[in-house]
């Protein structure tokens, strides 16, 4: 089945980034759309403004027959979403959205964008050095540019530059040209056994790119050397005939980062003898910057392009996103989930703001992921002047009963380590409570995770 050729389609969970994204592709191919979500959002009012008709809650009468394909979030399961198990009975194919990518990329030169860490910075930032570039890409990314919905999506008649989760092994289902790996870390071990299945998964990852693809990998990414340095690895990258270059700040790379420079007010480095400077802090932003813009010029793209799109960069939505003062203090929104994202997002506070305070305020996502880098969440906290955990955000049916553990947990040890400054919140409500108690102006305060803890940063900067 080609997606470009559907005339109506409809969308369940429509209001979720990546969902959004593609109804967004939908209504410029000029399809008739139609989708439902559980709840209202900006997201979903902007594409009705565009053309989508949008129901809130899930109903089997939404479904008819004349829909040529239904496609769904992951979290829609079919055997109990009303109108995934109408699409069923009409005999209508549904897909989920990993799996409509899947098609795209069958159709489309693909640049798939994977990695633990940095995938949809790295996503928006080539969608953009390619468009100005003049490549007129397709661009689905799993976030925005800050202040933007549906800043993560544009539409393009050229090359489809994807965000490729390894979630689930869910990037396999892509049909990549070429690939991008910023970092290989531990995680997602609700599907994957250990880091061994990971590397593994990698390695299919890159047995699926098309004959004569690019890959562009992170040199000074421990795991990505070992990958590399298989030998299994190697003859599929001569079988197939793939140009593998990579990038790096520490290592000998073929795009090396050379005379970087942080401060407050941005990051420079130098790559051959071209300059580069971003505004976003971060040492992760220079490797996300590097990654991009590494590809960008195997691809031809204007060296001038590619600097006018980093020094005009000011980051992607939940990413280091400064949203305002709270009681004098600043107040910054990030995703970040996972200890190496923590750390790096700390960092780049005490980075951009040298000698202040920094107050940690952060929702563990997922059980699982808390029991098994428990001791990474500890080192990363441990960095932090202050911190603040709000109890775990679980998903209902995706934690087994073993992993039965709490952000008190994590709070005790802190303290067992030094860090008096740890305070646990049961919920948002005690979180901000805890928040309140604490803040002093000059403060920089990260407020972070992947579950609802940005409606919190949110509503105290947005009141």
């Amino acid at each position: 089945m080609s997606f470009f050729t559907i005339k109506k389609i409809h969308f369940v969970g429509i209001g979720g980034h990546g969902v959004s994204a593609l109804a967004r592709l939908a209504l410029a191919l000029g399809m008739e759309v139609s989708g439902s979500d559980l709840e209202d959002s900006p997201i979903v009012q902007e594409l009705k403004t565009a053309g989508a008709k949008i129901w809130i809650g899930h109903e089997a009468r939404r479904v008819d027959k004349k829909m040529e394909m239904v496609v769904h979030t992951s979290a829609a399961i079919e055997n109990e979403n009303e109108e995934l198990k109408e699409a069923k009975k009409l005999d209508i194919p549904a897909y989920s959205y990993f799996e409509t990518l899947g098609l795209i990329s069958k159709e489309r030169e693909t640049i798939a964008v994977s990695g633990t860490n940095g995938k949809t910075t790295t996503t928006i930032l080539l969608g953009l050095m390619l468009s100005e570039g003049g490549f007129d890409p397709l661009v689905i990314g799993g976030g925005n540019v800050q202040h933007q919905h549906g800043g993560g999506f544009r539409f393009g008649n050229g090359p489809f530059v994807v965000e490729a989760c390894e979630a689930f092994g869910n990037f396999l289902r892509l049909e990549p040209s070429h690939l991008i790996i910023t970092n290989i870390e531990e995680d997602h071990l609700d599907y994957y056994k250990d880091l061994g299945e990971i590397m593994a998964a990698f390695k299919k990852m890159i047995e699926k790119i098309k004959d004569g693809g690019i890959i562009v990998w992170n040199k000074d990414d421990k795991n990505s050397r070992v990958l590399f340095d298989d030998a299994d690895v190697a003859i599929l990258i001569k079988t197939k005939n793939l140009k593998v270059k990579n990038f790096a700040l520490v290592h000998s790379a073929d795009f090396f980062a050379a005379d970087a420079v942080a401060g407050a007010e941005g990051q420079k480095f130098r790559v051959v003898e071209d300059n580069f400077e971003i505004k976003v802090p971060g040492l992760f932003n220079i490797y996300n910057a590097l990654a991009a813009a590494s590809t960008a010029m195997i691809l031809k793209v204007e060296i001038k392009a590619i600097q006018n799109i980093l020094a005009d960069f000011k980051g992607s939505w939940r990413r280091f996103e400064l949203l305002g003062d709270y009681k004098g203090a600043i107040i910054i929104s990030d995703y970040g989930h996972h200890p190496a994202a923590v750390v790096g997002t700390i960092e780049a506070a005490k980075q951009k703001y040298p000698g202040q305070r920094v107050v940690t305020v952060f929702h563990p996502h997922h059980k699982w992921r808390t029991h098994f880098l428990f001791n990474d969440f500890i080192k990363a906290f441990l960095k932090s002047d202050v911190v603040i955990l709000n109890e775990i955000w679980s998903a209902p049916g995706r934690e087994p009963a073993e992993y039965d553990i709490s952000s008190l947990d994590l709070v005790k040890e802190l303290k067992k380590q030094g860090k008096e400054e740890s305070y646990f919140g049961a919920d948002l409500v005690q979180t901000k409570k805890i928040l309140d108690s604490i803040i002093k102006p000059g403060d920089a305060v990260l407020i972070m995770g992947a579950g609802f803890i940005y409606k919190l940063a949110e509503k105290i900067t947005r009141p």
